[in-house]
C-alpha cells in the first residue's frame, strides 16, 4: 500500500499538500476510492481513502488514527558528510529505514563538505520514511562545529575512528544507554585533538571493525550494530 506524508493528520476529511497531491494523482495515478496510508512523521499513521481530486488537490477520508510509541534505543547520527553526492544520498536514504532518530552534520578539520542543502536532504529523508513506513521521521540538522558539541552524560556517546594512537573499545563490549549518539568522522578521520576533546566531554573511543570503513559504510554499520547490541 502506498504511503503519503500529511503532517496535520486528523480523523475525518484531510486535504493533502500540493506536493503530495501531485505525487498521488499524477505520479502514482491513484483514483477515487483508492486506499493508502498517511503518515504525519511524528508517530501517527492512518489508513485513508481518496474521496475526490479538486483542481489536482487530493481529498481523503480517515476513520481511525494509530499512535505509535517511539522505539528504543534512540539513535542519533552525527556525521561529517562525504563529498560524493551519491554516497551522501545512501546515508540519508538508508539511515531512516534503519530507524535513526536524527541526523546531524559535523564540521571537522578534515571535512570534505562545508555546505549542504538541508531542505533537499530532509525531503529525501521523508521519501525514505514513506517507502519504509516509518512512523517517526528523523530531523535533519545543519552543520555544527564539532568543538561546540555538548555531550549528555546519560547518553552513550560513541566516537568511531581509526587512529592507532588512541585506545578504542570494541563496540561489542560497550554498555549502551537508551539514547545512543554515533559520531562518524570524514574520510580523513577525526583529528587527534577533536577525538580528545570529545572524550573529555564524556565520549567513548570506539572501534567498529578491524577494517577501515568508508564514511557511509561506517555510519550504517554503526546504526545496525548499536540497535542489535542494545537488546543483548
Amino acid at each position: 500500500m502506498h504511503a503519503f506524508y500529511h503532517p496535520t493528520l486528523s480523523e475525518g476529511n484531510n486535504i493533502l499538500s500540493k506536493e503530495e497531491s501531485h505525487h498521488m494523482l499524477k505520479v502514482m495515478r491513484l483514483k477515487q476510492g483508492a486506499e493508502f496510508i498517511l503518515l504525519n512523521g511524528e508517530g501517527k499513521s492512518a489508513e485513508a481513502t481518496l474521496t475526490k481530486a479538486d483542481k489536482n488537490i487530493a481529498h481523503c477520508a480517515v476513520e481511525k488514527i494509530t499512535i505509535h510509541e517511539k522505539k528504543s534505543p534512540l539513535i542519533n547520527l552525527f556525521i561529517a558528510p562525504p563529498k560524493s553526492g551519491d554516497r551522501l544520498d545512501l546515508i540519508v536514504e538508508k539511515a531512516p529505514e534503519l530507524g535513526v532518530n536524527s541526523i546531524h552534520f559535523l564540521m571537522c578539520r578534515n571535512s570534505e563538505r562545508k555546505h549542504l542543502k538541508v531542505d533537499k536532504i530532509q525531503q529525501k529523508v521523508i521519501a525514505a520514511c514513506k517507502q519504509s513506513l516509518q512512523a517517526y521521521f528523523p530531523a535533519v540538522h545543519d552543520f555544527i562545529d564539532i568543538h561546540k558539541m555538548e555531550l549528555q552524560p546519560d547518553h552513550s556517546n560513541l566516537i568511531f575512528h581509526c587512529r592507532e594512537d588512541i585506545v578504542r573499545t570494541e563496540i561489542e563490549k560497550v554498555k549502551l544507554h537508551s539514547t545512543i549518539n554515533l559520531f562518524i568522522g570524514p574520510e580523513g578521520d577525526f583529528a587527534k585533538e577533536e577525538i580528545k576533546m570529545l572524550l573529555d566531554k564524556g565520549g567513548l573511543s570506539t572501534s567498529l571493525s578491524n577494517s577501515r570503513l568508508r564514511t557511509e559504510t561506517a555510519a550504517l554499520s554503526a546504526i545496525i550494530k548499536s540497535e542489535t547490541l542494545y537488546f543483548i
